[in-house]
């Protein structure tokens, strides 16, 4: 990817208020035949939204990137999306390489200019909201190069869903936020040329590509209110990845009940298997 001219290069570069934006939304995939149908429901409302807000230059373009897939992940997506989107097969076992061939795909799609295209990254186990894509061309209108959000839990067990809200959500702020997600990850096509495309890393892509945003003194905004739902299980597909946290999470919740059972000699709030199994399923 060639690093264009970009507005934020030069202080006479165009006003990117009055730009109607070309908008792509990329799904890297491994086995996640039980969940992407449900994401890509939730991808078209928010798609429907943005087209008809007259705020997108022709269709958003959806692909669903699917890497090493073992079971029906793709020829569901391709069901689902029929001829509204499209599924690249891909082997790259990481989500940073899968993430980099959907972005080269979609940027073929387009077409045009970089500096009017806008990239939006969610995972294919996470459901967006409808107003997902508008409210990040809200960013995108105000000259932000790259937005990232937060992440909320499906169906998981109580106590796990406090301990998340004690930790990760106690961190959010009505103005802000620390949390870098590849789920809920948006970035304008010239940030992403300057900056350089994702890497091939099989965890932490989404924190690199940040720092590297930062680098190049490019702006970004965590937006406490850009929010998606994601599984709450405890074994993903990137290793060190957002379910490792939550594992060790659920971990540090299973020893809190053991040692008020030890203390008090009654039942804590949960079980082992309690939190285990919802967070799973």
């Amino acid at each position: 990817m060639t690093a264009p001219a970009s507005p934020w290069c030069d202080a006479a570069g165009p006003t990117v208020a009055a730009r109607r934006w070309r908008v792509a939304v990329i799904i890297p995939a491994r086995d996640e035949a039980a969940t992407i149908d449900s994401t890509l429901t939730a991808i078209r409302r928010s798609v429907v939204a943005a087209e008809r807000s007259g705020r997108v230059t022709g269709s958003v373009v959806v692909v669903v990137v699917a890497d090493r897939c073992t079971d029906g992940t793709a020829a569901l997506a391709r069901s689902h999306l029929s001829g509204s989107g499209a599924v690249v097969e891909v082997d790259h076992g990481s989500a940073g390489a899968a993430r980099a061939a959907g972005t080269g795909y979609v940027l073929a799609r387009l077409g045009g200019p970089l500096h009017t295209a806008w990239i939006a990254n969610t995972d294919a186990d996470t459901e967006v909201a409808e107003d997902w894509i508008l409210r990040q061309l809200d960013h995108a209108d105000a000259g932000i190069a790259c937005v990232t959000g937060i992440i909320d839990l499906a169906a998981v067990h109580p106590s796990l869903r406090a301990a998340f809200a004690g930790g990760y959500m106690a961190e959010v702020g009505t103005d802000g936020h620390p949390h870098v997600h590849g789920a809920n990850f948006v970035i304008l096509a010239d940030a992403l040329a300057l900056a350089g495309n994702w890497t091939s890393a099989s965890t932490g892509e989404d924190h690199d590509l940040w720092e590297r945003i930062g680098r190049h003194g490019l702006p970004r905004r965590q937006d406490p209110r850009l929010v998606v739902t994601t599984s709450a299980r405890l074994s993903g597909r990137a290793p060190d990845g957002f379910a490792a946290d939550l594992l060790a999470l659920s971990s540090r919740c299973r020893t809190t009940i053991v040692d008020h059972q030890h203390e008090t000699g009654g039942p804590g709030s949960c079980t082992d298997a309690g939190i285990g199994a919802v967070a799973q399923g």
